[in-house]
């Protein structure tokens, strides 16, 4: 009676083929190759938390978490960065609030941190609002001041440093969201200048006009052309845009390595 022997090669090479071929666990996070830089300054600075990949669409791979780190250390201009290349990419950020006071009363210290963003590869002012907002004379003091929820709860919610920690990357839409649905319905607070009445108003503590802000974004952008200003619809929307813009100066560097090497090699041939 004959016997046929298996050959342990022949039969760990389609195994070795399956396990390759086999997805990649949606749920298995990717770490950031590089860390995000924030500034010791930065009063509430974006955690980079809740991120996943981004995949092409012409990919059938799905998203995966993505693990950004993130280093606090003393940042000579702006307030995000990456680790290595502080001197050559920066991004300022700027609640609707803080811009109208730099603009303002803080102008002269902003246009010289505008020239040191201006030497940069990429220097970058994100705001967290839209320009449809930025020049409208909407009671921005209300939005920012806080709300209360209705008498039966007692309960108020004060949008300060504090609380937006820790609520972690949720916006405040989201967390009014999240009590409506549970059927308590937030009302306007007062804030010092229209006392609750939502009159119309410039930001509050602030003399400047909208028209104000708005011809010195566009002046800037004369005068310090190498300095992009982003306007986004919210502080999340503005720290996704953040972490954009750091991972695809990572990826050109990353590039601009990949060809150096191949010149050098090529050089020594």
């Amino acid at each position: 009676m004959s016997t046929t022997s298996t050959s342990p090669v022949a039969t760990a090479a389609p195994a070795k083929a399956r396990r390759q071929s086999r997805p990649a666990d949606p749920n298995e996070p990717v770490i950031s190759p590089v860390p995000v830089v924030i500034d010791n300054n930065e009063q509430l600075p974006y955690l980079f938390a809740g991120f996943r990949t981004d995949e092409p669409a012409s990919s059938k791979k799905p998203s995966r978490p993505l693990v950004i780190s993130t280093i606090s250390r003393s940042l000579h201009t702006g307030d995000y960065s990456l680790d290595g290349f502080e001197n050559s990419i920066s991004i300022e950020r700027k609640s609707l609030a803080d811009a109208y006071g730099t603009f303002g009363r803080g102008r002269e210290r902003f246009e010289k941190e505008l020239y040191r963003l201006n030497c940069m590869e990429s220097g970058n002012v994100v705001i967290e609002s839209e320009w449809s907002t930025i020049m409208s004379r909407v009671c921005h003091g209300c939005l920012g001041a806080g709300f209360t929820l209705d008498p039966t709860t007692e309960v108020s919610i004060k949008f300060t440093s504090d609380f937006m920690r820790a609520v972690g990357a949720k916006t405040i839409a989201e967390v009014l969201r999240e009590v409506a649905a549970a059927g308590r319905i937030p009302k306007r607070i007062d804030c010092q200048t229209c006392q609750g009445t939502g009159k119309l108003h410039p930001v509050e503590n602030s003399h400047l006009s909208p028209r104000s802000v708005v011809g010195s974004i566009v002046a800037w952008r004369h005068e310090f052309p190498n300095v992009h200003f982003w306007t986004m619809p919210g502080r999340m929307a503005a720290e996704r845009l953040t972490w954009r813009i750091l991972r695809r100066f990572w990826e050109k560097k990353e590039r601009e390595a990949v060809v150096a090497r191949a010149a050098a090699e090529s050089a020594t041939k």
